[in-house]
C-alpha cells in the first residue's frame, strides 16, 4: 500500500482493505479528494482544532480588551473563511480534473480519508 501511495501514477479515489486485528472485521480505507458533502463535518473540525471557539460569540461589551475582541472576531470569521477556502479548493480540483477544461490545473491540496467497516 505504501509503495502505491508514493507512486506519481496514483489515481484517486484509492481504496484498500485491512483486517482489524482481533475483531474479525474488514475495514476499507479510501483516500479521495474532499467533496462538498464533507464540508459539514470538516469545517467544524477545523474550527475546533485551530479556532478560538466553535460557536460564534456575542461581542464582549463588558470586557473590551484586545484578547476578548480578537477571540470574538475569530469566532465569527474563521468558520466561514475555512468553508469558503475549502469550497474553492474543491471547485478548483473538480475543474482541473474536467477534460473539457484542459488549461485548468487541478488543486490536489485537500485529501480526505474515509473508512467503512464491512
Amino acid at each position: 500500500v505504501v509503495s502505491d501511495l508514493k507512486s506519481p501514477l496514483l489515481d484517486l479515489p484509492y481504496s484498500f482493505q485491512q483486517i482489524i486485528s482481533g475483531e474479525g472485521e474488514d475495514e476499507q480505507l479510501t483516500i479521495r479528494f474532499l467533496e462538498q458533502r464533507d464540508l459539514s463535518t470538516v469545517v467544524p473540525m477545523c474550527v475546533r482544532e485551530f479556532g478560538t471557539s466553535p460557536e460564534p460569540r456575542s461581542f464582549p461589551w463588558t470586557n473590551l480588551n484586545e484578547q476578548a475582541i480578537s477571540s470574538w472576531f475569530d469566532s465569527i470569521t474563521f468558520g466561514p473563511l475555512v468553508r469558503l477556502s475549502l469550497a474553492t479548493k474543491i471547485l478548483r480540483c473538480e475543474q482541473g480534473n474536467d477534460e473539457s477544461m484542459p488549461d485548468m490545473v487541478p488543486d490536489y491540496n485537500v485529501l480526505c480519508l474515509e473508512n467503512a467497516v464491512t
